[in-house]
């Protein structure tokens, strides 16, 4: 990435282009595919649906530790992907890693608002002549289904060719003022240390120090980092949507954008969604019930006080 002009470098979390489906949307997922090649022994429907759920809570969490070494590139996908074939070995051996794989990409969800959100990252970066870092604690398989929703989305308007390049001991893939930096390359996830690794890199270059730094992210201790770091920070909704409009006079403003995509959640969670459908949340109870309830109870207490007292005075 060559340096370029402008007083604005960019670290960006990339889950705050894609969205990302819930854990538990994504395990119902897999308890599908148990569901509907290995759980043909139980004989009653709401059983198979059970403990489909409840099998693949109890091999998920004995497969954390690997999925962690996913993440940290100690194992690669082949080996991994194994490592499921195995657990779900009663899956038809030509369709298991389709199968698998797609459960597992199923995380990454890519809308109408990651295609507005790179449009104007892109836009925005052109405009500024400055350059951006994307930084995710993520594995080999969820970026290649990210590049592939990246080049989708921009198909006609931009190739993305993405080049592995190495400074220092940090790793990137690069494709033009673009740079990915993923846990699983540099061995290290963002808050332990992948972030502090990448400003330090920028900030020993003479030519970044009069800069400004901003890191966008909408978890905590991403932001925490940015904060011990003493560079700026800033949360997505401030970065994409504040600005669409008058950046780029795009007629999208900050609440009717927020509002679009609280319609969208609302829509998702109304409809079936994976295997197990349902809010992860009980209802809210209703406040205006809730005072009703309490006006009839506080009248009831008022009329048998004074139905005492009136028997009280006949007496």
């Amino acid at each position: 990435m060559k340096d370029q002009n402008s007083k604005n470098v960019y670290i960006l979390n990339l889950s705050t282009i894609h969205a990302l489906l819930p854990i538990s949307k994504v395990l119902d997922n897999f308890a599908q595919l148990y569901y509907d090649y290995g759980s043909q022994w139980l004989y009653f429907e709401f059983l198979r649906k059970f403990y489909s759920k409840v099998w693949v809570i109890f091999k998920y969490l004995a497969m954390s530790g690997s999925i962690n070494d996913y993440k940290l590139g100690k194992i690669n996908s082949e080996p991994f992907i194994q490592q499921l074939q195995t657990i779900f070995s009663f899956l038809p051996n030509d369709q298991s890693k389709e199968l698998l794989t797609k459960a597992w990409d199923s995380l990454i969800v890519w809308n109408e608002e990651s295609i507005k959100k790179l449009a104007y990252l892109t836009e925005r970066l052109k405009k500024e002549g400055t350059k951006c870092y994307l930084i995710t604690n993520s594995n080999q398989l969820h970026i290649k289904k990210i590049k592939f929703d990246i080049q989708n989305a921009t198909q006609g308007e931009r190739e993305w060719q993405w080049e592995k390049e190495k400074v220092e001991n940090n790793t990137f893939q690069v494709s033009g003022n673009v740079a990915l930096m993923t846990s699983y390359e540099n061995e290290i996830f963002k808050s332990d240390g992948l972030i502090k690794n990448l400003v330090q890199q920028l900030l020993e270059k003479e030519a970044y120090r009069d800069k400004k730094i901003t890191l966008i992210s909408q978890y905590p201790a991403d932001l925490d980092c940015a904060a011990r770091l003493n560079i700026n920070k800033e949360q997505p909704k401030d970065f994409f949507f504040s600005h669409l409009e008058n950046d780029l006079n795009i007629e999208a403003s900050s609440s009717s954008m927020g509002s679009e995509t609280d319609n969208l959640l609302m829509s998702r969670t109304s409809k079936s969604s994976g295997f197990f459908s349902g809010s992860d949340k009980p209802p809210h109870a209703d406040p205006t019930s809730s005072s009703s309830c309490q006006t009839n109870d506080e009248t009831r207490r008022k009329q048998s006080l004074e139905s005492r007292r009136s028997s009280s005075s006949a007496r």
